[in-house]
């Protein structure tokens, strides 16, 4: 009797302290916030854990008519599927292109979701070369972090390098793809829409975090 009053008291702490051990899925929503352009925002302000199951990093994604720009895949392929399926839910148009701002897996461990469609990945040199050489150290670290959640996800790199800024028509929206100067980790890249008026950053503006 005492035995199974102990197990239920641990199986309620644990639940209690991990609660994202017992839900599945991840509770994705995209937020408008310009014609055409959306934020999928991470609820939790943590690095990745067991509980946020990795998903601590924000992306974003612009509707192009001719298909969708996708700033930023999250940690995991099974994120990245969560990001496309909260795509599919405005727009039947498919991700094509892929920005990874930057090296830091949580950036661009997503990649791999949507190989079906994407036909370029863009990213600095400087990222590129990062994955190459750290990438599976970037899968270890997040399966340790989130005991387990993020798995072994498959290394997409990216295809297409930038050095200089660089100015991209695609479908109805004018990109300008541009360095930041290292300013968060080697090889940032941001990107600018003119038309809209909108600055997508990564990791290179924080807002409520040290």
């Amino acid at each position: 009797m005492h035995t199974k009053r102990y197990l239920w008291l641990y199986l309620a702490v644990l639940l209690w302290a991990a609660p994202g051990l017992a839900e599945q899925g991840y509770p994705m929503r995209a937020e408008q916030v310009a014609q055409g352009v959306y934020a999928i925002i991470t609820p939790t302000r943590e690095l990745p854990n067991p509980q946020n199951r990795g998903w601590n990093s924000n992306s974003a994604f612009v509707v192009t008519g001719d298909g969708v720009l996708l700033f930023d895949t999250g940690s995991s392929v099974e994120i990245g599927q969560a990001i496309r399926e909260t795509i599919a839910a405005v727009t039947d148009q498919p991700v094509r292109w892929i920005i990874n701002s930057h090296a830091h897996g949580d950036h661009w461990l997503g990649n791999a979701a949507f190989k079906q469609t994407v036909e370029k990945i863009y990213s600095s040199k400087q990222v590129k070369q990062a994955i190459l050489i750290g990438g599976s150290s970037w899968i270890d670290r997040f399966k340790r972090m989130t005991a387990g959640a993020t798995g072994d996800s498959e290394i997409l790199l990216p295809t297409i390098t930038i050095d200089q800024p660089q100015v991209l028509q695609l479908g109805n929206k004018t990109i300008e793809l541009f360095a930041s100067g290292n300013s968060h980790s080697p090889g940032d890249l941001l990107l600018w829409l003119p038309g809209q008026r909108v600055l997508i950053s990564g990791d290179v503006v924080y807002s409520d975090r040290m």
